[in-house]
């Protein structure tokens, strides 16, 4: 896999409630949300940015936020429940692991 990828899902071919996902992104500039939905990303240089919020049920929403040195910058997103989910999302399936070997 070379450059981005919006978002990848992970299962497992076993225990088909495992889910997981993974954003791939080429910059330092993320977060995932604390069980109260507040995230914090540091060291975001000046400048206008878009910022991108993603759910796996509701989809993503973005914003173009300025950001200025020195200063807290507050963006707010907000799901109103009837967003469609994110196309495009790829699957990755693992493999069951057999058996584990250690020398």
């Amino acid at each position: 896999m070379t450059g981005e990828e919006t978002m990848l899902r992970l299962m497992c071919d076993v225990h088909r409630w495992m889910t997981a996902y993974v954003a791939v992104v080429a910059h330092p500039h993320f977060s995932v949300t604390g069980t109260d939905g507040v995230f914090d990303i540091t060291d975001v240089p000046s400048g206008t940015h878009r910022i991108t919020a993603w759910h796996e049920r509701f989809g993503e929403l973005a914003r173009t936020v300025r950001v200025r040195a020195d200063t807290t910058t507050t963006v707010t997103f907000g799901y109103a429940g009837s967003e469609k989910p994110t196309t495009g999302i790829r699957d990755l399936h693992v493999p069951a692991v057999t058996h584990i070997a250690f020398q």
